[in-house]
């Protein structure tokens, strides 16, 4: 049986550059990788910016493979089926390929195979997806493009449930595959010369380590002070039902009340969301590190998996060759091992802002400033994609953002008194935006304005604005969170009623219609259905915050039996059924 010092699990976008780096540091290394190649999504998934063919991708791991052989053994087609417990400093391994098995030993085992296999394996604790359902961000199914300026990868999406059954999961899969082709090849002049094998699956099980980084930490600057890694980057929570409402909070204060699309928060990861709590002898790396399921939307993007592969392989360098349980590697030492090799740990910010950094001007944060953008349209933004416009509608959308964070953080005092007097002197085209404001910060005197909009759909309070998500459904989330006893019959008036009355007037998505930034507004459903399928979700989970705070048996039986009825709802995407949701959502405490 061999011994190694290391065990990479998993040769993907961190597990590649982790065993390289772990061999090329004299570490005798071995590397488990489920497929025939190395790279994971750059080069299998077809996910290479650069130009790059997947061949061409794949031939530079296998040459940088080939110059630390002498250190580095890889497995193609193996994975673990069992991971033994931590004794006498390693751990015993057994694998299996082609059906044929073999066991192994690691003083450290990296677990980088983005669902956390081997961790699981080795009895660890892991966590799937939202809290509601379970559900993980969408999948991806790429297909490679040849264009006028090279390779690049184009995608198709779609919410496929991890927690569901593998048939429908793998229906799923292939219903993605031909759409995927069908959509691409020869748009714009452009070749689908590939559709790669490996779906682009941005969320897995996540581990439990040490220290856990929740979005919430993030939006509030709550940070290590020795961190290992630091990102800024978009929330890029994929939705394509649209199912916003059963997600976090934080995640529906930034996407939907404030609309922060083309923006980017600040994440500092502590060396132990690399350590797997209770798993002695274990590091991990890739997209199921400590964070929680917002903030694994932003932390799991290419460069920062590759990053998080090399942090691992340092820190095993550092346990091996100093005889080191890997939870007792130094944290100094290792900040300033991973300065040697290029990764920097200081951060770009700490506060939320625009995601492309270049340009950009300051954003709302005094109580005047704050006061004074929101004397606009609320409209949502553009994707973190496009550049920054540095408009109105940008430092709206910031504005919002500012206030709940103040409120958040204790600070909102001020702000909430101006932002009361100007509700009461504001044209009524603008108080609902004040009413939103003190809503977000939890202040109940904007509630008789968010009322309004919801018992008078598109009156004096709700207009109709060009691009912006609907303020009628916006203000049935803050009822939720503010509302009192008295809301409750206003919301169970929209569910009684299917939410036909109350989203009866709502625009349709034009997909001919651009907008100036180029995009076709994304913020139009293309069906009432999808709006009421919006309304409904919202409102039913705004029900079960205030019936938690005010209990009314008789109308919680009828919630329960609304859930029971309700048929169908092609509410989402491409008229996707969404009834299952809702009666779930009318039925949960």
């Amino acid at each position: 049986m061999k011994t190694f010092d290391v065990i990479v699990v998993g040769l993907g976008t961190a597990g590649a550059p982790c065993a390289l780096a772990c061999a090329k540091a004299g570490l005798k290394t071995l590397g488990l990788e489920a497929c025939t190649g190395m790279g994971g999504q750059n080069t299998l998934g077809g996910v290479n910016f650069g130009g790059l063919t997947m061949a061409d991708a794949a031939r530079d791991l296998e040459r940088a493979a080939e110059q630390v052989k002498a250190f580095l053994e890889i497995r193609y087609k193996t994975v673990p089926t069992e991971i033994g417990p931590f004794t006498n400093g390693v751990r015993h391994v057994k694998t299996v390929s082609n059906g044929l098995t073999d066991e192994c030993a690691a003083k450290v085992i990296i677990d980088c195979s983005g669902d956390a296999a081997a961790v699981r394996l080795a009895g660890g604790q892991t966590t799937l997806g939202r809290a509601f359902d379970a559900r993980v961000n969408a999948v991806s199914k790429p297909v490679v493009l040849r264009t006028r300026s090279g390779y690049r990868p184009n995608y198709r999406l779609a919410d496929l449930s991890l927690s569901g059954s593998w048939k429908d999961y793998s229906a799923g899969v292939m219903g993605l595959s031909d759409s995927a082709l069908a959509r691409y090849d020869s748009r714009e002049g452009n070749r689908a010369v590939a559709v790669p094998s490996l779906l682009g699956v941005r969320e897995g099980a996540r581990v439990v380590t040490e220290a856990v980084v929740t979005f919430r930490d993030c939006l509030l600057g709550r940070f290590t002070d020795q961190p290992v890694m630091c990102d800024y980057t978009p929330f890029d929570l994929c939705k394509e039902n649209r199912d916003w409402a059963f997600e976090s909070d934080e995640a529906v204060t930034w996407a939907v009340l404030c609309g922060l699309n083309n923006f980017a928060f600040p994440a500092m990861l502590p060396y132990g969301a690399f350590v797997p709590k209770g798993v002695p002898g274990m590091l991990v790396a890739s997209k199921h590190l400590g964070v929680d399921h917002d903030a694994a939307a932003g932390v799991r993007m290419m460069p920062q998996m590759r990053e998080s592969g090399l942090i691992a392989a340092t820190a095993a360098e550092i346990a091996v060759k100093r005889g080191l349980p890997v939870r007792e590697v130094p944290v100094a030492d290792l900040r300033v091992r991973l300065a040697a090799v290029g990764i920097s740990t200081k951060p770009q910010k700490r506060t939320a802002g625009y995601y492309n950094l270049r340009g950009q001007q300051p954003l709302p944060e005094a109580t005047a400033d704050i006061v004074a953008a929101l004397e606009t349209d609320l409209v949502q933004l553009s994707s973190w994609v496009m550049p920054p416009r540095h408009d109105s509608g940008e430092r709206a959308a910031a504005a919002l953002f500012a206030a709940w964070r103040k409120a958040e953080r204790g600070e909102g005092k001020e702000l909430a008194g101006a932002l009361s007097d100007r509700l009461s002197s504001a044209p009524d085209r603008r108080k609902a935006n004040m009413a939103f404001a003190l809503g977000l910060m939890g202040d109940a005197r904007g509630l008789s304005v968010l009322t309004e909009i919801v018992r008078q759909p598109g009156g004096k309070y709700d207009p109709a604005v060009a691009g912006a998500y609907p303020m009628r459904i916006k203000a049935i989330i803050l009822l939720g969170r503010i509302g009192t006893a008295d809301t409750v019959p206003l919301l169970m008036d929209i569910v009684r009623d299917g939410a036909r009355r109350f989203t009866s007037d709502l625009p349709l998505r034009d997909e001919t219609a651009k907008q100036a930034s180029g995009w076709v507004n994304p913020y139009g459903e293309k069906s009432l259905d999808a709006w009421r399928f919006a309304a409904l979700s919202y409102a039913l989970m705004a029900l079960q915050k205030l019936l938690a705070r005010f209990p009314n048996p008789a109308l919680r039986a009828e919630l329960v039996e609304w859930g029971r009825n309700i048929k169908s709802l092609n509410g989402g995407k491409n008229g996707a059924d969404m009834a299952d949701l809702l009666r779930r959502a009318a039925q949960e405490k």
